[in-house]
């Protein structure tokens, strides 16, 4: 029985050694094995079913819309930087009309009551009176007509500033601020 005992001895000796390293097989343990199999995975998705291929496609498709995308940005940028040039330059003519007309009409009232002053220093009988009287409520008139196109003119710039402060906010929603 020596030599059977002893023969156990050996095999629970080996079955302790094995335990204690691990099974192996083909001198590779289970971390390799998982490694073997990781590469055996990738090799047949990338030759069997052209993974990559697919991959490449996707990202392709992914840089051609966000191309797309950034011209069209790009475009609308560009269009909002024109209507704000075409509105300052809206706003400028139309300021500088106002100021010609306003100054037009303060000339004209000027010579108006210049002329009224002359009269009434000068002295003037019946039918100038009348006339003085008219050349007064004409100055009058002018006066009146100039407050209007101050209130016009104050008007059409907060219209202007209104419309270019829009354009600025399109313009930085575009911009991205």
């Amino acid at each position: 029985m020596s030599a059977q005992s002893g023969t156990l001895e050996l095999l629970a000796a080996g079955h302790a050694e094995a335990a204690e390293h691990g099974a192996e097989l083909l001198g590779l343990g289970a971390e390799g094995w998982v490694y073997v199999g990781i590469t055996i995975f990738f090799l047949i998705a990338i030759f069997r079913f052209k993974a990559h291929r697919k991959v490449t496609e996707a990202l392709d498709a992914r840089i051609a819309e966000t191309r797309k995308s950034l011209d069209e940005a790009q475009a609308i940028r560009e269009e909002a930087e024109a209507l704000l040039k075409d509105a300052k330059a809206q706003r400028d003519a139309s300021s500088a009309h106002a100021a010609a007309m306003i100054e037009h009409a303060q000339r004209e009232a000027d010579a108006i009551l210049e002329k009224a002053e002359s009269l009434l220093s000068a002295g003037f009988g019946e039918g100038d009176a009348a006339r003085g009287e008219h050349i007064v409520i004409g100055g009058l008139k002018h006066q009146m007509r100039i407050r209007k196109y101050r209130e016009e003119l104050f008007f059409k710039e907060i219209l202007f500033t209104v419309r270019h402060r829009r354009i600025e906010l399109e313009l930085g929603a575009v911009r991205g601020y």
